[in-house]
């Protein structure tokens, strides 16, 4: 496997259709799961495509961290960029 090739972890909520709870699960672009919902236990697949929407954003980041070894240099951030805003990040 190549080294060089980073992937990124997506967290994304996702409703249950039978007991309506709402439950955060992980995963990577593309990549589908089976998951349980940790309320009811009823089983299902969850897909993590890219999917845009309508909500102005030209960039949503969720939970996002970066870890460096044991090192965690971005932990649980959470912040959204709307179209034709100038933003920084800085660490």
């Amino acid at each position: 496997m190549n080294s060089n090739i980073k992937t990124y972890q997506i967290t994304k909520n996702f409703k249950c259709p039978k007991c309506g709870n709402i439950a955060p699960y992980s995963g990577s672009l593309n990549e589908s799961i089976v998951v349980s919902c940790p309320f009811c236990g009823v089983q299902g697949k969850v897909t993590f495509s890219n999917v845009t929407s309508n909500n102005g954003f030209a960039i949503e980041i969720s939970h996002l961290k970066k870890m460096f070894g044991d090192l965690a240099a971005v932990d649980d951030i959470s912040f959204s960029v709307k179209k034709g805003e100038i933003f920084g990040l800085l660490g």
